[in-house]
């Protein structure tokens, strides 16, 4: 049975659904929990491999915001969605 799912494994690996970088520094975050500023605008975008990817803002309270990311994969027919959550803790 092992040698059976080590050859599908091989024949068909995984295909990439979700795909994206974030990389903040202090001050993004400082921004992005501030209720004083705005919620930054939807930001769209392609990957290298081709996912589609859209950031919504959801909502900015005290020390907290939150957003949507969907992504969109038109070689795989598919669509995923994530809500992140980014909290100031000091």
């Amino acid at each position: 049975m092992l040698i059976v799912i080590l050859i599908l494994a091989a024949w068909a690996p995984a295909d990439i659904l979700i795909e994206d970088s974030l990389g903040f520094t202090l001050s993004d975050l400082d921004a992005l929990t501030n209720t004083d500023l705005p919620l930054p605008p939807v930001a769209d975008y392609v990957t290298q491999q081709g996912i589609k990817v859209k950031a919504v803002a959801l909502e900015k309270i005290a020390t907290q915001y939150r957003e949507r990311r969907e992504y969109v994969s038109d070689e795989e027919d598919s669509r995923y969605e994530i809500v992140l959550r980014y909290n100031r803790v000091a």
